[in-house]
């Protein structure tokens, strides 16, 4: 079981936002929370090839939730990647903080 923890920056349609992420992965499945506007979110997922994750979830905003897919690559304690929202494709960047 591998356990990272990231500090990241959504680049909303309301603009950069700041967030963290964690992800445990065991066995090439995927779960964690996903800190963002003050809000913890469980999120769930796969691993699909050495660094490169899919992750899905829903985002709490404002008084409702919004549905998400995500593909993250983590590597040398950087993430990059993008979540598909309703609201279109958010880039995200972060770095490791924690594992």
């Amino acid at each position: 079981m591998k356990t990272m923890k990231y500090t990241v920056i959504v680049q909303s349609a309301l603009g950069p936002r700041a967030g963290e992420l964690k992800l445990t992965v065991y066995e090439k499945r995927v779960s964690g929370n996903f800190s963002l506007l003050g809000a913890q979110n469980a999120l769930t997922g796969q691993e699909l090839q050495p660094d490169k994750y899919l992750i899905s979830g829903m985002l709490t905003a404002g008084v409702g939730k919004e549905p998400y897919d995500g593909i993250v690559t983590l590597k040398g304690g950087k993430l990059l990647g993008g979540l598909f929202t309703p609201h279109g494709c958010w880039d995200m960047t972060g770095v490791q903080i924690g594992e």
